[in-house]
């Protein structure tokens, strides 16, 4: 027996607790606090004060005009969505406009071939019949 009681006390406090039967232990006194009815009331009482607090710091944002966390994260949200949307809009705007010159470019150059031919063709006339006026 005095070799049981050496052997009990040379094991450490972890293995003690792991060799321990199931309701012995911090795990049986978790268990135990858990399962009150005194534990179960406290913690209910707690969680509604709880609730009473996030109510009192709402109301007390809502009178000083300050959004509560929720609104400040719904309205942080909205402003990314609106952020987003503005990146688009200057990323169709970039890309019309690049059609725009493109087309004004093409305009250009049509109108400057019609004008380049005519003033061909205007110059070739006119040469055309004072040659033969001189004839």
């Amino acid at each position: 027996m005095a070799r049981d009681d050496s052997e009990k006390r040379a094991k450490p406090k972890r293995d003690r607790d792991r060799d321990a039967e199931p309701g012995e232990g911090l795990g049986g006194v978790v268990d135990e606090i858990t399962s009150s009815w005194l534990f179960g009331d406290a913690l209910s009482r707690l969680v509604d004060a709880g609730e009473r607090v996030m109510h009192a710091q709402q109301s007390a944002f809502s009178a000083i005009g300050l959004p509560s966390g929720s609104q400040f994260e719904s309205l942080t949200l909205r402003v990314r969505t609106l952020f987003h949307r503005i990146e688009e809009l200057e990323d169709d705007i970039d890309r019309i406009e690049r059609r725009m010159t493109n087309l004004e470019n093409r305009v250009v150059e049509a109108i400057g071939d019609r004008g380049g031919a005519s003033a061909k063709g205007g110059a070739s006339s006119k040469s055309t019949a004072s040659k033969s006026r001189g004839k």
